[in-house]
């Protein structure tokens, strides 16, 4: 089994939970669609950790478009949990999911680009993991700094 399409199958957390598992576990899988589910923040963050964490070596492509239950927390666990030390996904879509806002995206394909360019081996080859670790806590750093001055204007001042 190369390829695993679930669309439109009232896929839930529970679900996710016992699935997450299988995608893990099966070796040959590249593609997971879970296209139109019903999979919220707790689902994502499972599907962050279970299938994108950082053993997952064989999955290229997790599709998660149209699953509205999923806001900003389970948007930023994909990315920021999952994401963020997978050097192998090359495609994730969220399209249609409420929690993807402009920079979150941005964060997901600046990662995607790194995977598609081979960010395994510069992992392996150029940069220690330490080395790694402290470029994604300063993006993560950015992100925070930039969602701070973008919803709570009021409690940042600015000296210009």
């Amino acid at each position: 089994l190369k390829e695993l399409n679930l669309s439109g199958n009232q896929i839930d957390d529970e679900a996710i939970t016992y699935l997450s598992k299988g995608i893990a576990k099966h070796s040959a899988l590249k593609k997971v669609c879970l296209v139109f589910n019903n999979i919220s923040n707790r689902g994502a963050e499972i599907l962050a950790v279970e299938c994108l964490g950082c053993n997952n070596e064989h999955l290229d492509s997790l599709n998660l478009h149209n699953n509205p239950n999923i806001g900003e927390l389970g948007t930023r666990a994909l990315i920021q949990r999952g994401l963020a030390c997978n050097y192998f996904l090359k495609e994730m879509n969220i399209d249609w999911v409420r929690g993807a806002d402009q920079l979150l995206l941005e964060e997901m394909n600046m990662y995607l680009e790194l995977n598609r360019g081979g960010r395994s081996t510069l992992r392996d080859e150029v940069l220690e993991p330490f080395a790694w670790s402290e470029i994604f806590r300063e993006v993560s750093m950015l992100s925070s700094v930039y969602h701070l001055v973008r919803f709570c204007p009021e409690m940042c001042e600015f000296n210009i």
